[in-house]
């Protein structure tokens, strides 16, 4: 290596000056951008911070229970290599429980276009737009004297009711964190000793109390907020005032069905419909077909 015994040049000295206000831009840019991305983190998990689902009160970050900790999984009747860890934390996505309804006067936040889960019971009408079940996936309530449950597993956007009495009573439905081909699992949240979990597609409990437990589903339909208000216009809606901090109003899932890619595993799918088409599941006597 030569080294010069010339002064440098004021070309050289421009260049090197202009090396070294680069070098501490970009090392501002780093920080800055790890700063806003370390905040980011920071506001996403105060957002979907789990909660205390029986009162709808948010629970602190110390009083987060691991899935695996929360739920036994050794006598489940699903394969338990198949059941994967969907959020870490039980209750991560927190089902509601005695849930607030408004008019559909009242109901400003609804566009025409929104998808909702329409519910029908001795003649009451009660609309659960999407755009908030995103965000809980389980509505545990009653109407004429009917215990029930609106599910909705965002990953699928399977819609089913269930009658929540069982032969130990009524149970309430709480959102695992685990799921199963890529379907929510829910547990029962009225058992507090060994809680069971139960497949929301299936209709089935898979592990402990609940287990072969079969809950009655309901009539459901998913419409859109139009089309629900105009044969319903008395209907219920269900409130944003959840007891919860949530952005309703922004699409939870948009870029995930802006393409038809996966974020878990799917088993036994059928070729014919590709990833996330939708379909009716018809179920008669034991035999279910799809359309």
């Amino acid at each position: 290596m030569k080294y010069s015994s010339e002064p440098p040049s004021d070309d050289s000295i421009s260049a090197d000056r202009y090396i070294r206000r680069y070098h501490v831009v970009a090392t501002l840019v780093c920080v800055v951008g790890m700063g806003l991305a370390v905040y980011s983190m920071m506001q996403i998990d105060s957002v979907v911070s789990p909660a205390d689902s029986e009162t709808n009160n948010p629970a602190s970050a110390s009083g987060r229970i691991p899935a695996v900790e929360a739920f036994k999984l050794t006598d489940s009747t699903l394969p338990r290599e198949r059941i994967v860890i969907g959020n870490p934390f039980k209750d991560s996505i927190p089902s509601l429980t005695e849930p607030k309804y408004v008019s559909a006067e009242a109901a400003k936040f609804m566009e025409d276009q929104d998808e909702v889960i329409g519910y029908v019971e001795d003649g009451k009408s009660r609309a659960y737009p999407l755009k908030i079940m995103a965000w809980h996936e389980a509505v545990n309530d009653q109407m004429a004297g009917i215990p029930y449950a609106i599910t909705y597993c965002p990953l699928c956007k399977s819609v089913i009711a269930f009658d929540r009495s069982t032969d130990f009573g009524r149970i309430q439905l709480g959102v695992s964190g685990f799921l199963y081909s890529s379907n929510v699992l829910f547990y029962d949240k009225t058992d507090n000793s060994s809680p069971g979990l139960f497949s929301q597609l299936s209709g089935q409990g898979i592990t402990q109390r609940l287990k072969n437990v079969s809950l009655k589903t309901l009539p459901v339909e998913l419409t859109t907020w139009k089309d629900w208000q105009a044969r319903f216009p008395k209907t219920e809606v269900l409130s944003l005032e959840t007891g919860f901090v949530r952005d309703y109003l922004s699409p939870a899932y948009e870029d995930y069905f802006s393409n038809d890619k996966l974020m878990f595993p799917v088993y036994e799918s059928d070729p014919q419909y590709p990833n996330k088409s939708m379909v009716l599941a018809i179920s008669v006597n034991g035999k279910t077909r799809t359309v």
